[in-house]
């Protein structure tokens, strides 16, 4: 055991080096695997559009809408105005052959394809934090001087060989990897700063096998650096809890800078420095009210200008840009969830809560954390416990901004509660059931993990939806939708052989189509109680006549094999890219409107 200090003396030994080492390994094949989920490919050009045939006629009005910025900051359109997407939703099918399943990776290119086109170290979006840009265009840079992407062709190149986009995708994608894998290798030095190798062991692994973190290394979008940062953050802040040294001050504060300029959010982690300094002055005062400002207060009040320092450093480009900066808050408050904070809060908690559980970290881990936090807070609860909680709380507090699978919002929280259920185990006496318990827990979460990445060696059910359309659905049929087509919420079929109707742009004529096509991508939020006992529909009302006649989904077991992790709603974003359910529904007989 550990001395209490919160020292890293006596680490550097070849046992701990290994362990490390190990949990490293196993967390970058699980981070890694299946990097090239729901990339742009030559297959995927044919099942949508026919190939490079149908897309070169159609190449000079492509480029003339490129030319015209159509797509340029298309997040920000007007959406209640279905006139501002007619044309987009038209094109739509075309311009789709080089976005990836997961929407948000084109937003970043097209931000960091605007800088270098004109020049400008401005990323003129800020929905992210700037330094998530400048992250994410770092591995860019690399791949350049590498050759490993090979210059950069016209839009219209990219259109007719969309598998050449894959390299720029895969290099941005391997920097969140890396973070993710990163992240778990601080969380070991956590768990051994605080308690030793056991909780260095465990804490690590289970995070390393964790779903909600392994699906998520996969996509480029500023969870992951945001999580490496506020990681790094609470590694450098617990010694606070012992002792006033500028060094763990200035350093905790830095890592939180660089965490909220990649992701505003991430500010929270500033919690754990707060924190430890209270508790540790309550320590030394023995009373609240014996808390006065004194030169110890100085050490909080460095790392809070270290933190805000370093965040406007790497945000500069927004104080120089401030109307787009105006722009994208105004964005970001408008899509916010709506309604009281308070039963937001207790919505989000309960609809994680019970994701948790049963999708993205598994019954296991579920437990162990949950137990984890009950008997650190209450039956054998320590200040270090006590002072992570409120980071814990700002983090979910953050995810109620969002909608109910808004869950990636509290990853940042996820080494806390690993570390919550790494403290449970480690105080079992005897080493033996210490040991069983923890490897069941592991074995059983690493499950969970390897049932999506399964998924992920299939064929995506979006590519086997559009085959089935090809093959079966007769050509000129009209299909309709709630949404105009992008191929991560709608099987992408050619717009040439069929007619696309949208609720969005076409209204209730959506609903007078020969089929209509929906996935959980497209359904409206509910609250916990009704989306556990009533599930989400995706038919059609019923005055419409529908009938299902197809349903896909890749349906994932947990247990290797035991338990299929079936659901009857939508889960977190990054799942329903793995695993999407499609259904198809056909007019019923009698009530065709062709």
């Amino acid at each position: 055991m550990k001395d209490g200090s919160y020292s890293m003396c006596g680490f550097n030994n070849r046992k701990n080096w290994a362990l490390l080492i190990l949990v490293t390994a196993i967390s970058a094949i699980l981070n890694f695997y299946g990097l090239d989920i729901g990339l742009p490919s030559q297959e995927r050009l044919e099942l949508g559009l026919g190939g490079q045939t149908v897309v070169k006629q159609k190449l000079p009005e492509l480029q003339n809408a490129i030319d015209s910025n159509l797509a340029e900051q298309s997040e920000f359109i007007d959406k209640s105005n279905p006139d501002n997407l007619r044309e987009l939703a038209r094109l739509s099918p075309y311009f789709d052959q080089v976005r990836s399943f997961n929407p948000d990776e084109f937003y970043v290119f097209k931000v960091l394809t605007g800088m270098y086109q004109n020049k400008d170290p401005r990323p003129n979006s800020y929905i992210y934090g700037s330094f998530f840009f400048y992250q994410m265009g770092a591995p860019l840079v690399v791949a350049r001087l590498t050759n490993y992407i090979d210059g950069f062709a016209s839009s219209g190149h990219y259109l007719l060989h969309p598998e050449e986009v894959r390299p720029f995708y895969m290099s941005s994608r391997a920097l969140c990897a890396l973070f993710q894998t990163l992240s778990v290798s601080v969380l070991f030095l956590i768990g051994w700063r605080i308690s030793g190798l056991f909780m260095a062991w465990f804490s690590a692994s289970l995070m390393a096998t964790l779903p909600l973190v392994v699906v998520g290394a996969k996509f480029i979008k500023p969870d992951s650096p945001a999580l490496f940062w506020s990681t790094l953050a609470l590694f450098f802040a617990i010694p606070i809890l012992k002792r006033a040294r500028w060094f763990d001050y200035i350093a905790s504060g830095v890592c939180v800078g660089l965490a909220a300029a990649t992701k505003y959010p991430a500010v929270f982690s500033f919690s754990y420095i707060i924190m430890f300094h209270l508790l540790r002055r309550h320590g030394e005062l023995n009373s609240w009210r014996a808390l006065r400002f004194s030169k110890d207060e100085g050490f909080l009040a460095g790392a809070f200008g270290a933190s805000i320092a370093t965040g406007i450093v790497f945000s500069l480009p927004m104080l120089f840009n401030l109307p787009v900066f105006i722009t994208s808050f105004e964005y970001i408050i408008n899509s916010s969830r709506s309604g009281n904070v308070f039963s937001n809060f207790i919505d989000t908690v309960l609809n994680y809560g019970h994701d948790a559980f049963f999708l993205t970290y598994g019954i296991p881990a579920a437990l162990a954390i949950g137990a984890g936090k009950i008997i650190a807070l209450l039956v054998k609860p320590q200040k270090i416990w006590w002072g992570m909680v409120p980071a814990i709380v700002f983090f979910f507090y953050s995810a109620t901004k969002g909608m109910p699978t808004s869950d990636m919002y509290t990853l940042p929280a996820v080494p806390a509660l690993c570390l919550f259920a790494g403290y449970a185990l480690s105080l079992l006496r005897r080493n033996s059931w210490r040991f069983i318990i923890s490897a069941v827990v592991i074995i059983s979460t690493f499950s969970y993990s390897l049932a999506y990445l399964q998924c992920i060696s299939h064929e995506n059910v979006r590519l086997t939806a559009a085959r089935w359309i090809n093959q079966n659905i007769p050509a000129k049929s009209s299909i309709g939708s709630i949404f105009y087509p992008v191929s991560y919420r709608t099987p992408m079929v050619s717009p040439e052989r069929y007619q696309f109707v949208s609720r969005e742009i076409n209204g209730d004529r959506a609903y007078h189509t020969d089929y209509f096509v929906n996935s959980y991508f497209t359904v409206e939020n509910r609250p916990f109680w009704q989306r556990i006992t009533a599930g989400e529909n995706l038919a059609p009302p019923a005055q419409y006549h529908y009938q299902l006649i197809k349903e896909f989904e890749d349906l994932p077991r947990a247990f290797f094999g035991l338990l299929p992790l079936q659901r009857k709603y939508r889960i977190n974003f990054y799942f329903e890219i793995i695993r999407p359910k499609i259904a198809i529904y056909q007019k019923e007989r009698g009530d065709f409107n062709h």
